[in-house]
């Protein structure tokens, strides 16, 4: 396993605030970003605040901090075109 790492959980304090989490935590509200509603275990593309083993950055690279947004996701799609697996653990 290359990385791992659980699902985005969206919380509020208002109606409005819950709304808004409610969506943001569904199919609906985020397409596939299955990181955002998962219910069970299972390998995905992309993945918000992962673990990596450092022998990713030793293949793949570091983050590109030149992006002003979706870093991780870069990393996510050059560790998988290398062969990398990223695992969702609910």
């Amino acid at each position: 396993m290359d990385c791992v790492g659980g699902p985005l959980t969206n919380v509020g304090e208002t109606f409005e605030a819950q709304a808004i989490a409610l969506a943001m935590s569904s199919p609906f509200g985020v397409g596939d970003s299955y990181f955002r509603y998962a219910r069970r275990e299972r390998y995905v593309d992309t993945i918000a605040f992962a673990l990596y083993r450092r022998a990713v950055f030793d293949r793949v690279g570091l983050f590109d901090e030149t992006l002003a947004v979706n870093e991780d996701y870069d990393l996510n799609y050059r560790l998988r075109k290398a062969g990398g697996k990223i695992l969702l653990i609910p």
